[in-house]
């Protein structure tokens, strides 16, 4: 018995001395990294302007809008067109289609476009809107286009056809 004890004694002695604590296993040297991060981002909640002067809405205050269920109503919206798609102008009505349904992309700013709204209507009404310039669109703010050609949760905008227009070009 007194054997055991001695041999644990020795066992504990060894263990204590043997290593230093800069020698012990999964001690590391410390390095002196640098290290490069970006900026801390600010953490500010930005302000969105929803409307302008004369009451149109902006595209960063219809995206607002849209997240407070405002579908289906009629909404005036202004600003820049990015992108325009559009079919060639047919001269006959029954002219072969090119298949490419009419609509542009707008947003509030080129430099800075965020998130931008889309905007469908007929071809010769998408035609008219100039593509890098200001435009003020009225139509109805609704998440999937009549032709089901468009659907996005976060809205877009659908000029009505002219009456008597029985369907999109």
């Amino acid at each position: 018995m007194m054997g055991v004890r001695a041999g644990c004694l020795g066992v504990v002695w060894v263990a204590l001395l043997g290593c230093s604590p800069s020698q012990a296993p999964g001690h590391a040297a410390k390095v002196r990294a640098k290290v490069n991060l970006p900026e801390t981002p600010s953490l500010e909640i930005p302000v969105v302007v929803s409307k302008h002067a004369d009451g149109a809405w902006t595209v960063a205050g219809l995206r607002l809008e849209a997240s407070e269920g405002r579908w289906a109503e009629s909404v005036q919206v202004r600003g820049v067109v990015l992108d325009r798609q559009v079919c060639p102008l047919q001269r006959r009505r029954n002219a072969d289609p090119c298949g490419l349904a009419p609509h542009l992309l707008i947003a509030d700013s080129l430099d800075k476009p965020g998130q931008p709204l889309l905007i469908t209507g007929t071809n010769e009404q998408i035609h008219g809107l100039p593509e890098g310039g200001d435009v003020s669109v009225v139509g109805r703010h609704v998440q999937w286009s009549d032709d089901r050609h468009f659907v996005d949760s976060r809205g877009i905008v659908q000029i009505p056809a002219p009456p008597g227009d029985e369907a999109a070009d």
